[in-house]
């Protein structure tokens, strides 16, 4: 099954109003940035969740530290920092549209509002459950 179908299949069951947001690690310069001004990486999920745009981008184009941080782009001056990639050793960050999506996402990432996450947590959940059984 391909990603645009198994989006559309997810956003239909779960009655969702937007995309889920495929996020991918990528730890070489492999792929050309796409991003034309620097923006949070909130903003990002959100456009691509709602407006359907795909960004590539490096730590220049990020403007939130804690972003950095966790996407793994840098390490902690201080202390240990959770929750983030480690080692910091990433170079491109993908966002993109799920049905948009070519590449296998490192994560998934869904936009909405509690009630829809929770009903999204309790049924991955009740799988996850099913499955360790």
């Amino acid at each position: 099954m391909k990603y645009a179908e198994i989006s559309m299949k997810f956003r239909k069951f779960f009655e969702l109003p937007s995309s889920p947001v495929a996020i991918r690690i990528i730890n070489d310069n492999s792929e050309q940035k796409t991003i034309k001004q620097p923006m949070r990486f909130c903003e990002m999920a959100r456009r691509s969740a709602f407006y359907g745009e795909s960004f590539v981008f490096s730590v220049e184009e990020l403007t939130c530290t804690s972003a950095e941080l966790a996407l793994g782009f840098t390490e902690p001056s201080y202390g240990e920092v959770y929750p983030r990639i480690k080692p910091a050793n990433t170079k491109l960050v993908s966002v993109s549209p799920l049905e948009k999506t070519e590449k296998k996402p490192d994560v998934v990432v869904i936009v909405a509002n509690p009630r829809k996450i929770m009903r999204v947590s309790t049924i991955i959940a009740q799988l996850h459950e099913k499955k360790t059984c």
